[in-house]
């Protein structure tokens, strides 16, 4: 082989190398990167998502049941809700602080709403138990007030 010929192969071995590094350097992350196992599953199956959706209701509504009990009317804060909810439902807890799920208190029969979930059919939390309602449906039942 020339001399020649072995410079310019090291070159395109050392150009290439390179380019390559370039492109896997300029890749977007991928997203599910930062996910909980419970939250890949969840995205990538909308099914499991409502499931959890209506298990974290179904637990909040026990404490608004409790709540209304004691004061006579439905909490609308955090600070309405029973002390235990932080302890007992911590991630439940942080979705209501994170402005996730609201509390509706009582309104038009609603009583908390998952926010995130827009769009299609979804749980919302009613003084009637949990019922899937469309964004318009959960929309015309808080307009009404009653």
């Amino acid at each position: 082989m020339t001399r020649t010929t072995l410079v310019a192969l090291t070159l395109v071995v050392a150009l290439g190398c390179r380019r390559g590094t370039e492109q896997t350097a300029n890749l977007p992350k991928n997203p599910n990167d930062n996910l909980t196992p419970e939250q890949r599953v969840a995205r990538g199956v909308p099914v499991v998502q409502r499931a959890i959706t209506q298990n974290d209701l179904s637990n909040l509504q026990r404490y608004m049941e409790f709540a209304h009990a004691e004061s006579g009317k439905y909490p609308k804060t955090l600070a309405e809700l029973p002390a235990d909810v932080k302890r007992d439902l911590p991630k439940l807890y942080k979705a209501i602080e994170d402005g996730e799920i609201v509390l509706a208190g009582g309104q038009g029969g609603v009583l908390a709403y998952d926010k995130t979930l827009v769009g299609e059919r979804h749980s919302v939390l009613t003084t009637a138990g949990i019922q899937m309602m469309t964004p318009d449906e959960l929309q015309q039942k808080l307009n009404s007030g009653g």
